[in-house]
C-alpha cells in the first residue's frame, strides 16, 4: 500500500475485494495518511457559503462528499438534516 497509496489501489492490483484489503490494513496498523490542510478546510467553507450546497462546494474544492457532510456539520451545524426515523 505504500507504494500504491490507498488502499483501494492496492486492493485492485492483487485483486481481492476492497473492504478486505481496510481490515487487513486496518489489523496490520495502517492508517489513511491523508492529512487536510487548514487552508483545505477555508475553500471548502468559503465554497459552502457561496454555493449553499455540501455537494456543490465538495466538488468544486475536489472534496469527498462524506468529508465535506462532516465538515458542513461541524461548521454549519444546521446545514446537515436530521434523519427520518421509524415511529
Amino acid at each position: 500500500m505504500a507504494r500504491l497509496g490507498t488502499v483501494a489501489a492496492a486492493a485492485k492490483e492483487i485483486g481481492i475485494n476492497r473492504s478486505t484489503c481496510q481490515k487487513w490494513a486496518n489489523t496490520a496498523g495502517i492508517r489513511r495518511q491523508r492529512q487536510y490542510a487548514y487552508a483545505e478546510k477555508e475553500q471548502f467553507d468559503a465554497a459552502f457559503n457561496r454555493t449553499g450546497s455540501i455537494v456543490a462546494a465538495a466538488r468544486e474544492v475536489g472534496l469527498n462528499i462524506a468529508t465535506a457532510h462532516t465538515w458542513a456539520g461541524r461548521i454549519h451545524p444546521v446545514a446537515r438534516k436530521p434523519r427520518n426515523t421509524r415511529q
